[in-house]
């Protein structure tokens, strides 16, 4: 009778101490949820947030690339995509040539008949 009452106090025991557990543990996580939930709003919008990025915006804005060389490869890939776009539009119906003449004399016959 005694043992079976000492086991019932042993598992009580045990019970509470397994609730307290979870209890706690479920504490701590929520209180580190609202930490990492604070951390992400903490940007108030002030300007003395932006105090710390604007010397760095202006040094990237001083710093441009417009007169910055091409690398090579970049310009023998620029000028193979131009003189690619040029053949391809030479060869359209539009802009082919009716009979023999150049270019030159097409366009000086041209400037003749409208004189």
């Amino acid at each position: 009778m005694w043992t079976s009452q000492i086991w019932l106090g042993v598992e009580a025991v045990l019970a509470a101490f397994l609730c307290v557990s979870v209890w706690r543990r479920w504490q701590l996580d929520a209180a580190r949820r609202r930490a990492q939930a604070q951390r992400c709003w903490d940007w108030s919008g002030r300007p003395h947030a932006t105090a710390v990025i604007l010397p760095k915006i202006e040094r990237l804005r001083k710093a441009s690339l417009k007169g910055a060389p091409l690398p090579v490869r970049a310009i023998s890939a620029h000028r193979r995509l131009v003189a690619a776009a040029r053949q391809f539009i030479l060869q359209m119906a539009y802009f082919q040539q009716s009979g023999t003449q150049s270019p030159d004399q097409a366009n000086h016959e041209a400037h003749k008949h409208m004189a």
